[in-house]
């Protein structure tokens, strides 16, 4: 079953996403792997958790390099 639309996913993994609600350094962004990633700058790193496995193959591949675009030379991808 694809808990990917649900706005608990994290806690349906057993992952508690409130854990960094008043952290100042990380911001929480909900967005639909469906879709082009938003224009929010370059990164240092790129973390992904439990989202892209849930998209189709074709779209993987243009999230990839979405993803690889908005890195910094020298930046990290994790998934």
């Amino acid at each position: 079953m694809d808990y990917s639309a649900s706005p608990n996913y994290g806690y349906a993994t057993g992952h508690d996403i409130t854990r960094f609600a008043d952290d100042q350094n990380v911001t929480l962004i909900e967005h639909n792997c469906d879709e082009s990633l938003p224009d929010l700058g370059k990164f240092d790193a790129v973390v992904s958790s439990f989202a892209i496995d849930h998209v189709a193959d074709d779209r993987k591949r243009s999230l990839y390099t979405e993803i690889f675009e908005v890195l910094e030379p020298g930046g990290i991808f994790g998934n």
